[in-house]
């Protein structure tokens, strides 16, 4: 018998196997596509089913006795589905600019304080609820359409399993959740005026979902009796992938940096006891580097080049001997080819506003932090994850500019679906 775990991603779905005794067997990864402009980000949500189909039959192909899955998911972003569960419009990402407005207006109502009392997050655009609104005032034809209104974790729950429920930490993310009633704010709702019936029924996290649909199981491979867990928001997650024990009552600081955002957490006894995001991961460091390459030296390139010298050179701290490489684009001015020589310091340089905010926002969070928890975070030191915690010196930046050892885990880019596999050995501890 195995388990598995499925850590929906902002750019892609990882799937990831464990054998009855946890230890870690094989993994499949898919990415699919993210639209960005300066009016709006977006992904098309019947891609990322097509992602978590394709990934979880390739794992099933290989390891037919997979007995149950965890879903995990990034937070906030949205999606309004038809009574089957078909997506209505491409969803805005948690980076979305919109929504700015009604953020405005939610807080002008209840005032900021109340909010985060009721909420427990400071009033932000990025959450689900203005969104939901800005659609509603923009796009009432989709509103009026819709029969369900999704996150990600939930909606692929549904579709792996037809039944509609969203667990605790990821209702958290829509600034809608009461988190001492443990349900969704129907003050919030009514104000906002979004129908609180079209949301998932809130669950207990580690949720047993039930087993799969026929259509699933013939579209993945995988048995009937599967059974799928509504697991965690990928912080968690993330936490127990890196190999830290959130069951005990010690504080462990995570810094996730993934492609669109950098989570910050601050976790003890299985939950978040304070976070924070900030919309600057690995995407900005790509665009950094695209907008420096062009202002300093004259140079239109790709964000696959971008990518690729942020891997080869890309650094956040100095370096004794700067390491380069030669970089071709196309001239801004002739248009023409042009290869030029860059050095791992420019990037630092061309980095520097970016891993800055991620520090100064790690840095916040300790201020944040309780002291009994603080302490702990000193003793244990703090714990780099995700993809953008892969750029050269991100940890020694982190730990010079805070005074706390930092330590990038192992197979960064895996923690999150690492940890959803290892969920329900770790919770079933936890409860016991």
């Amino acid at each position: 018998m195995k388990i598995a775990g499925l850590d929906i991603g902002t750019t892609g779905c990882k799937c990831t196997v464990f054998d009855e005794q946890g230890r870690y067997l094989n993994k499949a990864y898919k990415d699919y596509p993210v639209r960005r402009s300066v009016s709006g980000h977006e992904v098309d949500v019947s891609t990322i089913m097509d992602g978590v189909y394709a990934v979880v039959a390739e794992m099933a192909k290989e390891y037919p006795d997979i007995a149950g899955i965890g879903v995990t998911s990034f937070g906030e972003t949205f999606v309004m589905t038809d009574e089957n569960g078909k997506p209505l419009h491409t969803a805005m990402l948690y980076t979305d600019p919109r929504g700015e407005e009604e953020c405005k207006a939610l807080t002008e109502k209840f005032g900021a304080r109340e909010l985060a009392g009721i909420t427990g997050l400071r009033a932000h655009q990025m959450y689900s609820i203005p969104k939901m609104m800005w659609i509603k005032k923009n796009r009432p034809e989709i509103y009026d359409a819709a029969a369900y209104i999704f996150l990600m974790e939930d909606y692929v729950v549904y579709h792996l399993t037809g039944k509609r429920q969203i667990d605790y930490s990821l209702a958290t993310r829509t600034m809608a959740f009461d988190i001492k009633k443990l349900d969704w704010s129907k003050e919030i709702f009514e104000v906002a005026g979004i129908d609180v019936n079209k949301m998932s029924k809130t669950v207990p996290t580690g949720t047993d979902a039930g087993a799969i649909t026929a259509e699933a199981a013939e579209k993945t491979g995988l048995a009937p009796s599967t059974h799928i867990v509504s697991i965690s928001h990928d912080q968690v997650s993330a936490a127990i992938g890196a190999g830290v024990d959130v069951t005990k009552p010690f504080g462990n600081l995570v810094v996730d940096i993934g492609a669109g955002t950098s989570d910050v957490a601050v976790i003890s006894l299985a939950g978040v006891v304070v976070s924070a995001s900030v919309k600057v991961a690995g995407d900005t460091f790509n665009q950094a580097i695209l907008n420096y390459v062009r202002k300093n030296h004259g140079l239109f390139i790709g964000e696959d080049m971008a990518e690729k010298i942020k891997i080869q050179i890309g650094t956040a701290i100095e370096e004794s001997n700067p390491r380069t490489m030669e970089v071709k684009g196309r001239n801004v001015i002739t248009g023409l080819p042009k290869t030029v020589t860059l050095t791992s310091e420019e990037i630092r340089v061309a980095l520097k506003d970016a891993t800055s905010q991620i520090v100064e926002t790690v840095h916040g969070i300790l201020e944040k932090t309780p002291p009994e928890l603080a302490a702990d975070i000193v003793d244990r030191g703090i714990v780099l994850t995700g993809g953008g915690a892969l750029l050269h010196g991100m940890d020694t930046l982190i730990e010079q500019r805070t005074g706390v050892s930092t330590l990038t885990v192992q197979d960064a880019m895996s923690v999150v679906a690492v940890g959803t596999g290892k969920y329900a050995e770790v919770m079933a501890r936890f409860d016991g």
